[in-house]
């Protein structure tokens, strides 16, 4: 099970990327050639994905049916439609939706544990950016050391908003809420420094941190616990 997660991420990265083999790339591709590990993964995992897809919709009698027809060679024209009774571009571009569109529960939390990482990985380029910020800036300016802080909290609120947004099942959910105090609480922190309210924004950047340091310990064994994720 925990291979069939990898290889159908793999399959939908595939779709997204527009390298979904045909029939007639797959047919072709010669294992006695050199590969990439991806080249190889890709092509294993589409074979066996397709497989699964055609048993699943249609079967496994027509699947059965399907494989005796290629191996025998027993059909002339097109297989898929002779047993199966839609043309093998059709089989195909169902299966290549199926795959995207159709989540396993698993995957749907993948998913979800996909973009909170995305949304952590911002968070860390708006730290650094605070940092730099923070070692270059002019005190005797305070307009626009105000303004600047205001344009932190902003980017802060922008990640908040779209944790939020994020539909997150299972365990998802309260990694997702750890996340969203993180970036509500740094929103927050920026506006009380702008407004000059040190002790409150210290007091939020408190929360924040603490709230920091749960998410990521939280996202991070999520992460490792799932082989599907294991190769970002």
């Amino acid at each position: 099970m925990d291979r069939m997660q990898v290889y159908r991420r793999l399959v939908r990265e595939a779709v997204n990327d527009g390298a979904l083999l045909d029939q007639k790339a797959l047919e072709s591709f010669d294992l006695r050639t050199d590969h990439t590990c991806l080249e190889l993964d890709r092509f294993y995992g589409q074979a066996w994905q397709f497989v699964e897809y055609v048993s699943k919709v249609y079967g496994p009698s027509a699947l059965r049916g399907l494989v005796a027809s290629l191996r025998d060679n027993t059909q002339s024209g097109d297989p898929f439609r002779a047993v199966l009774g839609i043309p093998v571009e059709t089989v195909w571009q169902r299966f290549s939706t199926d795959i995207v569109d159709n989540l396993t529960a698993a995957e749907s939390v993948a998913q979800s544990l996909d973009v909170l990482q995305l949304l952590a990985t911002q968070a860390e380029t708006i730290t650094h950016d605070w940092d730099q910020f923070i070692a270059q800036s002019n005190l005797g300016q305070p307009e626009t050391f105000a303004a600047a802080l205001r344009g932190f909290g902003e980017r802060w609120d922008s990640l908040a908003r779209q944790a939020a947004a994020l539909a997150a099942p299972g365990p998802a959910s309260s990694i997702r809420d750890l996340w969203q105090l993180y970036f509500q609480s740094m929103a927050q922190a920026m506006q009380d420094f702008a407004q000059g309210s040190d002790v409150s924004a210290n007091r939020r950047i408190a929360i924040a941190n603490q709230a920091y340091s749960l998410a990521a310990a939280a996202l991070q064994e999520s992460l490792l616990r799932r082989p599907s994720l294991s190769c970002d």
